[in-house]
């Protein structure tokens, strides 16, 4: 009878707010407001950081582009972190290289709005808990606003892991498969594929359908160990600033991966990996506790990380 209550509840909330809806009008302020925030910053040059950090994950991504696919690990001018995404991102991006950047950027933004109401609007109809379903939403909002003012390529990664989810509720293995596998030019995507089997979305046996298309794209890093190993060196890779005291240089070195993985951007996905997580849990009583337990883990977690990374290093540097 309680679980009945609960849903009648979602229900009544869902008609008289329509949940997503409002959260891709907040999606259409953002975008504008990032846009004007470049136009003001074009027309009006300053040495504000926050002017000039607008934009600057795009910029970034672009001038990877131009070391070609065989130095694609090499380091770039514009970044102090060397590349460290899956070769094959070079394909998914190069279109982006054959307009002008100053073009490319909008085009950006209009596809980051379109995916991102695209998964709201999903997400909405494929998980039935309205709190689960406003987690989600919030967690992926504030990664779509820091993933909007640095410009960065996060939305893609929720767009092809939704696809993939719902393409695996609909029975076609394959092609969930596939999406999985281009969502991983982020490695910290495969969590996606234990979390399906944590949350029996799928079988054991059913995992060659991911690991086949994910291993037929790694062959080149079998072909050429030095390319996996030099993509390996750059995941771990830390600059003078960061690395500050020898002692704590493995920490360090744990921390810089982690926070690669973990950057307060992904939440534009990790939020996606959460709702899976919480449609798994039966007991509202627990999923109360499980949705409260994730946002202060990953509060404390961006405070902490944003101490030992930034903050300890400015002083102790």
């Amino acid at each position: 009878m309680k679980e009945i209550l609960v849903v009648a509840e979602e229900e009544e909330e869902e008609e008289l707010y329509p949940l997503h809806k409002h959260f891709i009008h907040g999606y259409i302020f953002v975008t504008a407001l990032m846009i004007g925030i470049r136009i003001f910053a074009y027309f009006a040059p300053s040495e504000m950081w926050f002017l000039q950090e607008k934009d600057i994950d795009f910029r970034i991504l672009l001038e990877g582009m131009s070391n070609g696919l065989f130095n694609f690990y090499d380091p770039i001018a514009i970044s102090e972190f060397p590349p460290y995404y899956l070769y094959f991102w070079y394909f998914m991006f190069y279109p982006m290289t054959l307009i002008p950047w100053q073009i490319g950027v909008y085009i950006w933004d209009a596809l980051r709005f379109i995916m991102a109401s695209y998964v709201a609007r999903a997400v909405r109809k494929a998980f039935t808990n309205f709190f689960d379903v406003l987690t989600f939403l919030s967690l992926m909002t504030i990664g779509f606003v820091i993933d909007s003012f640095y410009n960065n390529c996060n939305f893609l990664i929720v767009f092809l892991l939704c696809r993939s989810f719902l393409t695996l509720k609909q029975g076609k293995m394959w092609q969930s498969g596939i999406y999985f596998t281009l969502a991983t030019f982020k490695i910290n995507s495969i969590i996606f594929l234990p979390l399906l089997l944590y949350t029996r979305r799928i079988k054991l046996k059913d995992i060659r359908y991911y690991l086949i298309p994910f291993g037929i794209l790694c062959l080149p890093y079998i072909f050429f160990p030095e390319y996996f190993l030099q993509m390996v060196g750059n995941w771990m890779y830390g600059n003078h600033m960061v690395v500050y005291n020898s002692v704590m240089l493995v920490v360090m070195i744990i921390d810089l991966v982690i926070w690669k993985a973990i950057q307060p951007s992904h939440l534009f996905f990790l939020s996606f990996f959460a709702i899976i997580f919480l449609d798994f849990v039966e007991k509202e009583e627990r999923r109360k506790y499980y949705r409260r337990a994730i946002i202060l883990l990953l509060a404390f977690y961006y405070v902490r990380q944003n101490i030992v990374l930034f903050i300890l290093p400015t002083f102790f540097g």
